[in-house]
């Protein structure tokens, strides 16, 4: 089966972005019918580093990803496909979100959006993240929609808002300084509104 090309982005919306990853594998495969996915992840560089000095813990904590989907045996896309594939793409990211450290994520909505024509199925997230003394939390979306005879996901996670967890009070004032100025970074309106534009800008 031919390896599906990566999904493309138009380069102004990736500003400030940086790719971290670019993969090919088979998500799943039921009877004669297999999927063959390539994804690429772009993240958020400055908050990370805006995060490793905070915290001293490097990773990335505001994501998105991008997959194409390939069936084979080439299948037009139908009702209970496209059922299946959101379903298996919901289970696929709630994993995601746990590799990346992201604790109990959990389904809190779905709606529809139009992307170029065409109904995109969109499920909300929330999650936490513990960063040592302080606690993330967190909201991520995935959309998945049919691009012909192929299928298109994206979506990503980023940070709403963060706490101390486990201090009393007259505790070591680190871990108080280091919450507010994690804070001040914290833009969930913004990183939301970034977050869809580049959902809706993937081909």
């Amino acid at each position: 089966m031919p390896t599906p090309a990566p999904p493309t982005l138009p380069d102004d919306r990736l500003t400030g972005w940086r790719q971290v990853e670019q993969t090919t594998d088979t998500p799943f495969s039921i009877g004669p019918v297999s999927v063959t996915a390539t994804t690429v992840v772009y993240e958020d560089e400055r908050l990370r580093r805006t995060l490793r000095a905070a915290t001293d813990i490097d990773d990335r904590w505001r994501f998105f990803f991008a997959s194409r989907l390939a069936i084979s045996p080439a299948t037009p896309p139908s009702g209970a496909l496209r059922r299946l594939v959101t379903d298996r793409a919901r289970r696929g990211f709630r994993d995601r979100l746990r590799d990346r450290g992201f604790e109990s994520p959990t389904e809190r909505g779905r709606r529809t959006i139009r992307i170029d024509g065409t109904d995109a199925e969109v499920t909300a997230y929330d999650a936490t993240c513990r960063l040592g003394d302080l606690r993330l939390s967190v909201v991520g979306w995935l959309a998945v929609w049919p691009d012909d005879a192929e299928f298109l996901l994206a979506g990503g996670a980023y940070p709403t808002a963060v706490a101390a967890s486990g201090l009393e009070a007259g505790d070591d004032r680190g871990a108080a300084d280091s919450t507010a100025a994690l804070a001040g970074e914290l833009t969930p309106d913004t990183f939301r509104d970034e977050l869809f534009s580049l959902i809706r800008a993937t081909r």
